[in-house]
């Protein structure tokens, strides 16, 4: 598809979103393929090697309609995904965009529960829904491995973008009953070459969703954090710290003790000037949580 012809395209779906629904929904493979990289063309700046992507903001009521529509949905949320992993766009735009990701596979869910009556379209549909869940997280998960594995500063924002996915899609997958699915997906997810580096973010993440991870997986992630930080090499200082608050946070959550000595025997490591700083700063950190977890914070501080 021509630049103009996908230009006309945007402009109709401000003025005739149906009819451009319509259009979507039996629109042919290389058509759309033409289509999303008109909307996310590579950046001639920076040469074809790089495989840069620039999204401009006028093309998120099309970006809307694309993630909206069943036909269309994964292709465009792959590359959006692929557009994020290249770290191309602003953190405003990728907050966009990553939304419009969430509410096009929100409102697949909703029609979904709309056919509980319909019992063998319900099934259709939810193998559907599932098998898309399930190429997407692989793409994120791929793109991940990426990320951990070349723990770069240009990474620092991307890594969290494509972490905030794995949530979202974790839950759609528990939603529709897909525990087996969802249990290899977050087993997947644990064993990526995380590093001292990298490890925050996650930690980050799954604090702030606490319920996805069973018992035994907080346990399997505390050996592996610990392992890590007692077999690396010696870390700097600004490598320390963000592991020792995700420590104090994810025991704050769990009530595991065990990631509270992590955060000890980093926090042994540092110097006594900058043990000082770290300790008034994670209590900072904590003091928000102290209603329903201060024992733990009083247990690190004493």
């Amino acid at each position: 598809m021509e630049q103009g012809s996908a230009r006309s395209l945007l402009r109709a779906s401000a003025t005739d979103a149906d009819a451009v629904r319509q259009y979507l929904q039996s629109i042919e493979a290389d058509e759309l393929n033409g289509l999303l990289d008109s909307i996310a063309p590579r950046d001639a700046k920076c040469g074809k090697k790089k495989s840069e992507f620039l999204v401009q903001d006028d093309w998120l009521p099309l970006v809307h309609l694309l993630v909206q529509c069943e036909a269309t949905r994964l292709r465009a949320a792959s590359r959006i995904i692929q557009v994020l992993r290249r770290g191309s766009p602003s953190e405003l735009e990728s907050m966009q965009l990553l939304t419009e990701i969430n509410l096009g596979y929100s409102s697949a869910l909703d029609e979904l529960q709309e056919l509980k009556k319909k019992k063998l379209q319900h099934l259709v549909k939810r193998k559907k829904l599932l098998d898309e869940i399930h190429v997407v997280l692989e793409i994120v998960f791929s793109f991940l491995e990426e990320a951990v594995t070349n723990a770069k500063p240009s990474n620092g924002k991307v890594l969290p973008q494509l972490l905030g996915l794995v949530p979202y899609f974790l839950g759609m997958s528990g939603e529709l009953r897909d525990e087996i699915g969802t249990s290899e997906s977050l087993a997947k997810l644990l064993e990526l070459p995380w590093s001292c580096q990298t490890v925050p973010s996650l930690l980050d993440v799954l604090v702030e969703d606490s319920a996805l991870m069973s018992k035994g997986s907080w346990q399997q992630l505390q050996e592996n954090v610990g392992r890590m930080v007692t077999t690396s090499p010696e870390m700097a200082s600004e490598t320390m710290n963000p592991v020792i608050r995700e420590c104090v946070l994810v025991a704050n959550v769990t009530g595991d003790h065990k990631w509270i000595g992590i955060a000890r025997y980093l926090l042994r490591q540092l110097p006594a000037h900058l043990r000082q700083e770290a300790e008034f700063n994670l209590q900072m950190v904590c003091v928000f949580r102290e209603r329903s977890s201060g024992v733990l914070t009083s247990v690190f501080f004493v």
